[in-house]
């Protein structure tokens, strides 16, 4: 099913939305017996998904390894490739639940679509549809997973504030969100570590290194400290974390690595931040080896560490080449996750692929590979990626001959430079066996000091919660207006209040681009993020916290 397919069948489902939104019409008997057929032709693993869904099992939708240690054959499978096969049908009975104004049925079926089309770039429609049904339909249960996606889209997006809201409304409030009612308490953390994780996303993408790396090691924490600890969202961490290092200046590295609360021993070596990050991102590649995408991206990080090791002053000669050897691998791997032909569906994986592909022909030159192979090589990733540029500003219709005509490109760079494959004996894997010697370094993580570290951060998150609800528009209905602003959604929230203590938020709103504010380092002392209203996410805090928590808590 190609982007175009798939954008036209979203604005069907859009549409139906939009005019049950508009208008008060009770579904017909041929639009109740559409909806019957189109659930019943779902095959039986898709139906069961799609109860459980309803029954709110999961606050996300879990991959059949995310929760095992001894994974089994039929386990090494991924959800996407379930939902890819079955696309049509799952968006028919979405059209089809709709129009039958069976919500509860839609709702369930965009939480199960929702991460594929997240990164097939679709998720700004289905959001939209989330939106809207939530309107309609206050009193029906939004997924967790669906709130939380809304958070990475206003991030993506650069509206900052409000994904602070909708995460700092989560964790403060032990996950609860509209009248979605929980199993366990285990999976209230689990929703506090993935919109922590978030957080640390945002503060990465400000440029507060420490702080950012504090948080996704919380995050990790709770991850670990789950009844059967969350192997995806942990190698989703140690990829962030990887990155957050490979920024940080090394003042800011020390005061990590010996913070009382990290146990960067986790990561084995840490006497270079590059190795450090090296190691979290191989770890990241073991804990998602089942998913292309992740091992696709954490081992393209791990190869940048790594040959930017081997140039560092700090490597010895003796481990240059060895370092170089790694980065090879780390890259050949990553562009070995997909073959000539085989469907890329996003940005960002196209995108690190033609990054690897880049890399390895950097890391060859160093090696000593002949130099015409190289300037082959290189040529071939420049044609890439002014291919890439033409594929960010196609239209649908046009974006997949694009994405093949790249991976055509990515393929002779494989070619050129004899990248084979790897010995691997698990065919449902993404690594080769070398990778599975990595050590489990065991871990002493409790729920319980998960939540004590949760309240390092309560009256920050308090204290955003409180001033961004004064500003919900209230609905007639107190409690239903209520019951929408804690959903995060946005169906009733207008522009939020943006006034706040820090020195950033005195800037003028008239600054000219060109001259906004910006950090050159990691002391938050220093540090003026953006000037624009959506981008204010630092609040001063009075607690006597200590270290740089204090400064995002």
């Amino acid at each position: 099913m190609d982007s175009q397919e798939v954008g036209d069948l979203l604005g069907e489902c859009l549409k139906a939305a939009a005019a049950a939104a508009q208008q008060s019409i009770q579904p017909t008997e041929a639009d109740r017996q559409n909806y019957c057929s189109c659930r019943d032709s779902l095959c039986a693993e898709l139906a069961s998904l799609l109860q459980e869904a309803m029954e709110m099992k999961w606050p996300f939708v879990p991959e059949k390894w995310q929760y095992k240690l001894s994974v089994s054959a039929n386990d090494k499978t991924n959800l996407s490739d379930l939902i890819s096969k079955h696309l049509t049908q799952l968006l028919a009975v979405l059209k089809a639940s709709i129009l039958a104004q069976e919500a509860c049925t839609a709702l369930a079926v965009i939480f199960l679509v929702d991460r594929f089309l997240y990164w097939t770039d679709e998720s700004s429609q289905l959001l939209k549809i989330t939106k809207l049904l939530h309107r309609c339909h206050p009193d029906t249960p939004v997924a967790p997973q669906l709130v939380i996606r809304q958070a990475r889209v206003y991030l993506n997006s650069g509206k900052l504030q409000k994904a602070e809201y909708i995460l700092s409304s989560l964790i403060n409030n032990s996950g609860a969100t509209g009248c979605w009612v929980y199993n366990s308490e285990s999976d209230r953390a689990l929703v506090q570590a993935v919109s922590v994780q978030v957080r640390g996303m945002i503060l990465q993408k400000l440029g507060l290194w420490l702080e950012a790396a504090e948080l996704i090691w919380a995050s990790l924490v709770g991850y670990y400290s789950l009844p059967q600890p969350d192997k995806k969202g942990i190698g989703t961490s140690l990829g962030i974390l990887a990155n957050i290092l490979v920024s940080m200046n090394d003042e800011d590295f020390h005061a990590f690595r010996t913070n009382p609360d990290i146990a960067l021993s986790l990561l084995g070596d840490r006497s270079h931040r590059l190795l450090s990050a090296a190691q979290a991102a191989k770890m990241a590649v073991v804990y998602s080896q089942y998913t292309s995408l992740y091992v696709l991206t954490n081992v393209a990080t791990q190869g940048t560490c790594l040959l930017s090791y081997s140039f560092s002053v700090e490597c010895p000669d003796s481990q240059k080449q060895s370092s170089l050897l790694e980065a090879r691998e780390a890259f050949e791997i990553g562009l070995l996750t997909k073959a000539e032909g085989e469907q890329v569906t996003s940005k960002q994986e196209l995108h690190t692929f033609l990054k690897a592909a880049y890399s390895l022909t950097v890391v060859h030159k160093w090696l000593g590979t002949l130099q015409e192979i190289v300037k082959q090589a290189t040529q071939a990733c420049h044609k890439a990626f002014a291919k890439f540029h033409d594929y960010c500003h196609a239209d649908n219709q046009d974006k997949d001959s694009l994405c093949a005509e790249i991976m055509h490109l990515v393929a002779q760079v494989k070619q050129l430079l004899q990248v084979e494959p790897f010995l691997n004996s698990d065919k449902q894997s993404f690594i080769p066996d070398s990778y599975r010697n990595i050590i489990n370094t065991p871990v002493n993580f409790t729920l319980e000091g998960f939540s004590k570290m949760m309240q390092r951060f309560k009256k920050y998150h308090a204290s955003l919660c409180e001033t961004t609800h004064s500003n919900c528009k209230g609905t007639k209905d107190v409690i239903d207006g209520a019951r929408l602003c804690i959903t995060a959604l946005g169906t009733t929230i207008g522009t939020l209040n943006t006034a706040c203590n820090t020195e950033a938020c005195s800037v003028s709103n008239d600054t000219p681009k060109s001259e906004e504010p910006y950090n050159s380092g990691s002391n938050s002392s220093s540090v003026h993020p953006l000037q624009k209203p959506d981008l204010c996410t630092t609040q001063r805090s009075t607690d006597n916290l200590g270290s740089s928590w204090q400064n995002v808590s």
